[in-house]
């Protein structure tokens, strides 16, 4: 089970090489980031997973791009006994390490979307005042 969002083909061609993931279960949701989580190949995905899958994607911001969306879509994942793996890594929800590490690159990806949209409202480190 592989669920990506992106622009470009290029991931869907690397997921698909993958001996993992079968073609017809690579879901691409095209022009779309994740900032939106009503996006159909997400929809898709998620649809698709039963209890005993593993839902790969290749980073975490292209599941989500907010920390209430990420734990959102994680914590129904659980609740349907489909695992998650991001980048490669299974993340292991009941796990403290496992929770930090899907914590902290869903706040760096919130972070992202934020600093884009109001650039001039984040510090810039290293600069002279």
């Amino acid at each position: 089970m592989l669920h990506q969002s992106a622009r470009s083909d290029r991931p869907t061609r690397r997921a698909s090489r993958s001996p993992c993931v079968e073609a017809d279960r690579i879901y691409v949701d095209h022009g779309l980031t994740g900032t939106n989580r009503e996006r159909p190949g997400l929809r898709e995905a998620l649809a698709a997973c039963r209890a005993g899958d593993t839902m790969v994607v290749t980073k975490l911001d292209r599941l989500a791009r907010s920390l209430p969306d990420a734990r959102a879509i994680a914590d129904e994942l659980t609740s349907r006994q489909i695992s998650l793996s991001l980048g490669g890594s299974v993340y292991d929800p009941t796990d403290a390490v496992g929770k930090l590490l899907f914590n902290v690159p869903a706040m760096v990806a919130e972070f992202s979307v934020i600093s884009t949209r109001r650039s001039g409202d984040v510090p810039r480190v290293g600069t002279a005042a």
